[in-house]
């Protein structure tokens, strides 16, 4: 079974901390699913939805991953990073239709902003704004 946006575990552990996904639905008819986010049973910013899959960057037990920023008619994704320690986390400014994650290394996150793979992004997440 592939993972991707459309299909992909609803509940994850890192360390001592679980992370999961209720709810999830897909955005349009055949579209990414999103869904509410709990962070060791406790609701992740109650008002948001969240895509998948999300990505653990363990060098600062953190965790990425798309989340909704829609307008009427007109759905998209930003990416999210969120400390599991803190609680604390930044959003990306770039709204993209799709997030598929390839890898993180330094800090610097690559993801594909396309089924097909072909638009390959490079993002420093330590200057995420």
């Amino acid at each position: 079974m592939k993972i991707s946006p459309l299909n992909f575990s609803a509940k994850y552990k890192f360390k001592d901390t679980v992370v999961e996904y209720f709810n999830l639905s897909e955005v349009t008819q055949g579209g990414p699913e999103i869904g509410k986010l709990f962070i060791d049973n406790q609701p992740f910013l109650k008002d948001e939805y969240f895509g998948g899959p999300l990505l653990y960057y363990e060098k600062n037990h953190s965790i990425i991953l798309p989340i909704h920023a829609s307008t009427f008619l007109n759905y998209g994704f930003k990416i999210i990073v969120i400390d599991l320690t803190s609680k604390e986390y930044k959003i990306s400014s770039k709204k993209e239709k799709i997030i598929l994650f390839k890898s993180i290394k330094n800090d610097v996150l690559e993801y594909y902003s396309d089924l097909e793979n072909t638009k390959l992004v490079h993002l420093h997440i330590g200057l995420m704004r």
